[in-house]
């Protein structure tokens, strides 16, 4: 057996994929003289299945596998106002980010021979959506009766199953000859990832322009 472009192209593009997301969500809200907040709680069944072929040995074999999961992704925002053009937001959520379909399906994968070192990209029809619980801080300043506005924000988000592209070195039969192949694939990470960062915002209606 021997990978060549041709049959890698082949087993990389032919396969079936089928996602059924099936939601369901509430909401609840509140409001007072000068604040307002409101609370929501979304429920996602996710059941994912992708048929294809898959490279066992230097050799592709058809394969197929599923995958079932579920998540509650809750969602929690306040603001209030300081005075009649100041406004104070915070807000929590948590989202999910699912990979991309040609990560996700089985497929035999996609070969490189053109550069210096020989590629071949692999799926992962395992790969669990990415989970990010989110927290934003917004000061909010509005400007000429509400139709301007400048305002600053902090946010920070922490990600469970983050998505990397995880690369090794094999010895597989490139054109019937062995050779060196990065092989790479999907996968998540078992760390915690934290993003932080800073927004600012400036809206100004140019009034003077015709």
């Amino acid at each position: 057996a021997r990978i060549s472009s041709d049959l890698a192209y082949a087993n990389g593009q032919t396969y079936t994929l089928q996602e059924d997301v099936i939601a369901g969500y509430g909401l609840v809200q509140f409001a007072a003289e000068q604040w307002r907040a409101l609370a929501g709680l979304r429920y996602e069944q996710t059941n994912f299945s992708s048929q294809g072929t898959i490279l066992q040995q230097n050799v592709y074999s058809p394969a197929g596998n599923t995958n079932d999961y579920g998540n509650l992704l809750p969602s929690a925002a306040i603001s209030y106002d300081l005075t009649p053009d100041m406004k104070t937001r915070f807000a929590y959520s948590r989202t999910l980010g699912r990979g991309k379909y040609s990560d996700l399906a089985v497929r035999g994968g996609s070969l490189v021979t053109t550069g210096s070192q020989i590629l071949l990209s692999q799926s992962n029809s395992s790969l669990r959506p990415r989970i990010s619980d989110n927290l934003d801080l917004t000061q909010e300043f509005y400007l000429d009766n509400g139709t301007g506005l400048v305002s600053l924000g902090i946010f920070q988000k922490e990600i469970r199953n983050e998505i990397f592209t995880f690369g090794q070195l094999e010895t597989l039969p490139v054109f019937g000859v062995n050779q060196s192949v990065l092989v790479t694939q999907a996968r998540n990470s078992d760390r915690l990832a934290k993003v932080q960062g800073f927004e600012f915002n400036f809206i100004k209606q140019l009034n003077f322009l015709p």
